[in-house]
């Protein structure tokens, strides 16, 4: 503001008038508009008598001048440093609004800093960058819209606990799934889609709606007791087995499978529990459809791979699995035209199944085929009329007496409990020595844990133990699952335990021998020293030592049918 006065403060002098003043006084004056006098930096000055008149000259008095930065009010309107354009509107470097005002000796643009959301004149915001999670989803704390707080942008979990994942519907909704079986709707494996599943929660079916554990078959549930691999149709449309069902099971993730070939497994999957009962008899086939199958009855579940006729040199098989334990397996090498082969009824066990010679051949009509048929499909099987009787077994069909073991005659001599590989359970084994003069037979020995019922031998077929020879008992006699053991004469289905584990072989009520031991190491098989093959000999844990010599797929340690080496 420029304010500019002329101002006579008073008229004096001259020879005529009267006294005003005394040469020398002196009085205040100012030049500038009354209402700035003593405002600001407008101050007053003097006026001297001269002459005894006052002279009308001000000295020393400071009017209003142009306003500067100076932190002074230099117009004397009352303002400090209201310099020309200050309170105009203005922006600043940083983009934020304010006034033209004085910053020190300079008109500047004051205007409110920004926060650390870019908010001109905002709160401070101090967590901006900091990591922070929306449940499982990790983010970092980013600035609101307002950029007046913070908010944590981790993105949220769809359905199929895909973070940031788009929306999934569906889920739970029925679907036909691999082999037509019956699934629901499950997230894929990305966690972006959907895909279906017949097996949605692992271990669990449906039983009328409502979910539940399934009841998974163990060693000796379900026993295979008849198979037609030679049907007098189309051998891929009329094949089938017959399985026997012990105790009431779920069959949800149970397998179809030949040993014998490089066929994928079968497996039975549903979301809904594939309930078998005790007594019951399934049927599975190549084809479902009695149109072209033969007439068979129901048909539990369809396989795809081919039931061969079976010789020596090449068996047959068809087995049950659960993941990669086998729950049954027979194996037979020979089969009729048009005739299945049956399983005494007598023998309806997953041990006894393991002798071909416990099988005959079917001797019943069934179904539509011509010529016809025979065999007892989801029907009880007929005995086998060319079995030998009750404590008689047969050597090339010619039955005889079964040879029981003199006492002291049998020692156990080798073990192994605690298997290294894939399918433990079919790779645990007992070795038996005849120590004696004499041949002895296997057959309707009981091999079992001390109180307990145990497995028994059952064979048509005559099993002989020469003397000074070695008898294998296993958990499998197939070679793929048990560790390429050398011939199994038997096999046994109960597990042979890790720690305070026993086992005995018994002829009746007659404990011929038993062994004990507190621990084991895993691929490792205990031999009795053969310093010690006695009854009573192998009595004692000392008699035994680690196995040290690789045999079959090389997994394991021991001598399975083979002499023990010395204990050191």
């Amino acid at each position: 503001m420029i304010v500019v006065v002329l101002m006579l403060v008073g008229c004096g002098g001259g020879s005529g008038g009267a006294v005003e003043c005394d040469d020398g006084d002196t009085r205040a004056c100012y030049r500038g508009p009354i209402d700035t006098r003593g405002v600001g930096t407008c101050t007053d000055g003097v006026e001297v008598c001269t002459n005894e008149r006052w002279t009308g000259v001000c000295v020393g008095d400071v009017t209003p001048f142009v306003e500067r930065c100076d932190g002074e009010d230099g117009d004397c309107d009352g303002v400090v440093d209201n310099v020309e354009s200050s309170g105009d509107t203005c922006v600043a470097s940083d983009g934020c609004s304010g006034e033209k005002a004085c910053i020190g000796d300079t008109l500047g643009c004051v205007a409110p800093d920004k926060n650390e959301c870019g908010l001109c004149g905002g709160p401070a915001v101090a967590d901006v960058g900091m990591t922070c999670s929306n449940g499982a989803c990790p983010g970092v704390l980013a600035c609101t819209a307002e950029r007046d707080a913070t908010s944590c942008n981790a993105p949220a979990q769809n359905a199929c606990e895909l973070c940031g994942g788009p929306a999934i519907t569906g889920l739970g909704t029925t679907c036909s799934g691999p082999g037509n079986c019956a699934g629901e709707l499950v997230c894929n494996a990305g966690g972006n889609g959907t895909t279906c599943s017949c097996n949605p929660v692992a271990g669990q079916c449906k039983d009328n709606g409502t979910l539940r554990p399934a009841v998974a078959p163990v060693l000796g549930d379900l026993v295979i007791t008849e198979v037609m691999p030679s049907p007098s149709g189309d051998d891929t449309l009329q094949e089938w087995f017959e399985v026997e069902v012990t105790r009431d099971v779920d069959l949800n993730q149970v397998a179809l499978d030949r040993a014998g070939d490089a066929a994928v497994p079968i497996v039975m999957q549903s979301v809904n529990c594939l309930r078998a009962t005790t007594g019951s008899r399934l049927v599975f086939a190549r084809s479902a459809d009695p149109l072209l199958n033969g007439g068979l009855p129901a048909v539990a579940h369809t396989f795809s791979f081919s039931l061969v006729t079976g010789s020596t040199l090449a068996p047959g098989d068809v087995r049950l699995l659960l993941d990669s334990a086998v729950l049954d397996a027979i194996t037979w090498t020979s089969s009729a035209t048009a005739k299945s082969r049956q399983l005494d009824p007598d023998l309806i066990d997953a041990a006894a199944n393991d002798s071909p010679s416990n099988f005959c051949d079917a001797t019943t009509p069934y179904g539509t085929s011509t010529p016809q048929d025979l065999g007892t499909p989801g029907a009880a099987n007929l005995q086998c009329a060319l079995l030998p009787p009750a404590g008689s077994c047969t050597v090339g069909g010619v039955p005889r007496p079964i040879e029981k073991p003199a006492a002291g005659a049998l020692v156990l001599t080798e073990f192994l409990a605690n298997p290294a590989g894939s399918a433990d359970s079919a790779r645990e084994w007992l070795e038996l020595t005849n120590t004696s003069a004499a041949s002895f037979d296997l057959n309707e020995l009981v091999i079992a844990r001390a109180g307990t019922t145990g497995s028994r031998v059952q064979s048509a077929a005559c099993i002989p133990v020469a003397p000074a020879a070695f008898a294998l008992l296993a958990r499998s006699n197939d070679p793929a699952q048990n560790g390429a053991l050398p011939t199994v004469d038997a096999t046994f289905g109960f597990a042979l335990v890790d720690s305070n584990g026993d086992v005995e072989v018994r002829d009746g009520a007659t404990v011929l021998d038993a062994i004990t031991w507190t621990s084991v190491t895993s691929g490792v098989s205990r031999q009795l020293d053969p310093d010690f093959f006695t009854t009573a000999g192998n009595d004692s844990a000392t008699s035994f030592c680690p196995g040290t010599t690789p045999y079959g797929d090389a997994t394991n340690l021991g001598t399975p049918r083979a002499a023990n080496p010395q204990c050191p």
